[in-house]
């Protein structure tokens, strides 16, 4: 079983000494995980910070198994979000609210709105009012 899709990443965590266990947001295929063969690499640890955008192929000998993740750098925004404590608020709440998702169910409301509220500079950028 494959496939391949654009996603968002929600968390990463360590399994064993150089292996990561990431889960991400698709379109399609809604909240999903897999594992990252090297993900705790020079290369591979920026990449995988979540409200990043990557695309993800997913492969596994069947649907119920984790499966690995073979990731794709698309948008790096976890270092903009850093700069930008409104920013920042505002991924770490849709990536908090995405950890509730079921697996595996297509959230396609949550998936368009948290792509259109990540990539608008509108949105992420607090309103400062001089009192």
């Amino acid at each position: 079983m494959e496939w391949s899709e654009d996603a968002i990443i929600l968390g990463a965590r360590r399994h064993g000494e150089g292996d990561t266990i990431l889960e991400v947001m698709t379109h399609e295929r809604g909240r999903h995980a897999g594992l990252v063969r090297g993900g705790r690499s020079k290369r591979l640890r920026p990449v995988l910070q979540a409200g990043n955008s990557v695309t993800v192929t997913w492969r596994a000998r069947l649907e119920e198994h984790l499966g690995m993740f073979t990731v794709e750098p698309v948008a790096l925004r976890a270092a903009q979000l850093m700069h930008d404590r409104s920013a920042l608020l505002m991924a770490h709440l849709l990536c908090s609210y995405a950890l509730l998702l079921p697996f595996c169910a297509s959230s396609f409301c949550f998936w368009k709105n948290s792509v259109s509220a990540s990539t608008s500079h509108a949105v992420l950028r607090p309103v400062r009012r001089r009192i």
